[in-house]
């Protein structure tokens, strides 16, 4: 994956990934900290699953965005990622009257269907060639982060 040559026309992918990077701060800091004893493990533990369900919503979001975006996409097409933009954000909610194991089960695997997704973005050349490869390395970290927060 070349990031450096882009036009004038084109996104700045370094500030892309950087972005993107800097959105697992919280997931990486939130399995950290406790091992160094800043805070107890149960508030790690709730920062984490928040967080989780608010990054699985704004994810959802990028699907109500392309679908309203895309005058060439069929109505069906549309109205199944209109359908499928609020799920990530209810499935986050619902983690959160969840314990621990269950929310953070249920967030890992809302990440993994929201990435299924974002394939059939891809496949559908609804999304830049850069976009599925960046959502696949950011949900691989999400997800670790969220089940290995479990054993910390």
């Amino acid at each position: 994956m070349n990031i450096q040559h882009q036009s004038a026309t084109s996104p700045n992918l370094k500030l892309i990934y950087a972005l993107g990077l800097a959105g697992l701060i919280p997931f990486l800091v939130s399995i950290a900290a406790p091992i160094t004893g800043l805070y107890p493990q149960t508030e790690w533990l709730e920062i984490r699953l928040s967080y989780g369900a608010t990054i699985l919503s704004f994810v959802g979001a990028i699907h109500w965005g392309i679908a309203m975006s895309q005058p060439e996409m069929s109505a069906k097409d549309r109205n199944v990622f209109f359908i499928w933009s609020v799920i990530p954000a209810l499935i986050g909610w619902y983690s959160l009257g969840l314990k621990p194991v269950e929310a953070s089960t249920i967030l890992a695997l809302g990440f993994i269907l929201h990435l299924i997704q974002d394939y059939r973005l891809q496949r559908k050349a609804l999304t830049p060639s850069w976009y599925f490869p960046l959502r696949m390395l950011l949900t691989i970290v999400a997800t670790i982060c969220l089940i290995l927060g479990l054993f910390i």
